[in-house]
C-alpha cells in the first residue's frame, strides 16, 4: 500500500483538482496524508469535506508555516505511513492509473531498491524533460547526466523515516537535492519511463520564484550547495557548479548560521552569476545593504 504525501500551503483550489484525480484512480490501495503548512485560505474546512465524503482514506496534519521542507519532515516521520511514500505536490495531479502502475512496480522490486522516479507531463500531456536511459540506477546517475528533468519520486518508508531537512530560523525554502543525495547512499532507484504525474507550475509558486527564494533563504541554499560540493559521487563538473553557486548566493548576505565555507577560488565565478541575478531583479539589494 502507498501513502500519498502532500505538503500544502494556501492551495485550496488546486487541492480540489488533486483530490479528484485521486478519487479517479483505478486502484484505491493508498491513503492520502496532507501536511498543511499553516494555510490561511480555508484549507482545513476543505479537507474536512474530503474526509466526510468518505471516498478516500485521508489523514490531515497542520503545523505553523515553516516551508515545504519542514512539512515534508513532518510527513516522513509519521509512523502510520505505508511502506511506500509518494510525494505529490498540492498543485499537481495524477493520471488515473498512476497508483496501479506504482503498485505493480513495487511488488517486483528487490530490497536493494529504495526509491522510484517517474516522468512528469504538463496539462497538455507534453513530457517535462527526457526519458531515462536504461543505465540509470541511482540519483547520482541522474544528477551527473545533466538531464533537465522534472520528475516525481516514491520512497520506501524505512529509507526516509529518519531523514530530516535542516530548518533554519525564519527560512521557508530549501531545494530537495540533499534528500536525493542521502537516498543515493542508501540504495538503488528504479527509473520508470511512465508519464503518470501531471505538474502544473503556478505563478508565484516555489518553482516560479526559485532564484528569488534561494537568495532570500540563503542559509538553506548554502546547505544545499555545500552538500553537493562535498559529495564525491558527483562529477567534477557538478561539484564545480555547486562551488560557484555557493558563492553566488553567499555574497553580500548577513551572518551565516553554519561555519562551512567553499574555497575562495569559486568566488569570482559566483560574483558573475550574482550580478546576473541583480540585473534580472532576483536580489533584494536593499536587504543586502542592511545585512538582512
Amino acid at each position: 500500500m502507498i501513502t500519498v504525501l502532500t505538503p500544502t500551503f494556501n492551495r485550496k483550489n488546486e487541492l480540489i483538482k488533486l483530490y479528484q484525480s485521486l478519487v479517479n484512480q483505478t486502484s484505491k490501495d493508498f491513503e492520502w496524508l496532507i501536511v498543511d503548512d499553516g494555510s490561511t485560505d480555508q484549507t482545513p474546512e476543505l479537507i474536512e469535506r474530503f474526509i466526510n465524503q468518505g471516498l478516500l482514506s485521508v489523514r490531515y496534519f497542520r503545523q505553523d508555516n515553516a516551508g515545504k521542507h519542514s512539512a515534508l519532515n513532518a510527513g516522513f516521520s509519521n509512523e502510520e505511513n505505508n511502506e511506500w511514500i509518494f510525494i505529490v505536490d498540492s498543485d499537481d495531479m495524477l493520471v488515473s492509473d498512476c497508483i496501479e502502475v506504482i503498485l505493480n512496480e513495487v511488488r517486483n522490486l528487490s530490497s536493494e531498491y529504495v526509491s522510484i522516479r517517474m516522468l512528469q507531463i504538463n496539462n497538455e500531456g507534453r513530457l517535462l524533460g527526457e526519458c531515462f536511459p536504461n543505465s540509470f540506477d541511482s540519483y547520482f546517475d541522474l544528477i551527473n547526466s545533466k538531464l533537465a528533468n522534472d520528475n516525481a519520486d516514491i520512497f520506501r518508508k524505512n529509507a526516509i523515516f529518519n531523514y530530516r531537512f535542516p530548518v533554519f530560523d525564519g527560512e521557508k525554502f530549501m531545494a530537495e537535492s540533499p534528500l536525493f543525495l542521502a537516498i543515493g547512499h542508501l540504495g538503488k532507484t528504479k527509473f520508470l519511463n511512465y508519464k503518470g504525474y501531471i505538474a502544473e507550475y503556478l505563478p508565484g509558486g516555489l518553482t516560479d520564484s526559485s532564484v528569488v527564494s534561494r537568495h532570500r533563504y540563503f542559509n538553506s541554499t548554502l546547505y544545499v550547495y555545500e552538500n553537493k560540493y562535498i559529495e564525491n559521487n558527483l562529477s567534477y563538473f557538478e561539484r564545480f557548479k555547486s562551488g560557484v553557486n555557493w558563492w553566488r548566493f553567499r555574497l553580500f548576505k548577513g551572518r551565516l548560521m553554519r561555519s562551512f565555507s567553499v574555497p575562495y577560488f569559486f568566488m569570482p565565478f559566483g560574483f558573475v552569476l550574482y550580478l546576473k541575478d541583480v540585473f534580472h531583479g532576483s536580489v533584494d539589494l536593499s536587504a543586502c545593504l542592511r545585512g538582512d
